[in-house]
C-alpha cells in the first residue's frame, strides 16, 4: 500500500503533529482500508 503525504508532513516532522491530527489521519486510513476490504469483497463476490 502506498503511504501519501501531505505537504505539511514534508515539511515538517511528523512529531509536531498535534494528537487530534494523528487521530483524524488514523482514522482516514482505517476508513480508506474499510472501503478497500468493501471492495475486494464485492470483487471476489461478483457484486458492483
Amino acid at each position: 500500500m502506498r503511504r501519501r503525504c501531505t505537504p505539511r508532513q514534508n515539511s515538517n516532522s511528523c512529531t509536531s503533529f498535534t494528537s487530534n491530527e494523528i487521530k483524524r489521519s488514523e482514522r482516514r486510513l482505517e476508513t480508506a482500508a474499510g472501503d478497500l476490504r468493501r471492495a475486494a469483497g464485492c470483487m471476489r463476490t461478483g457484486r458492483s
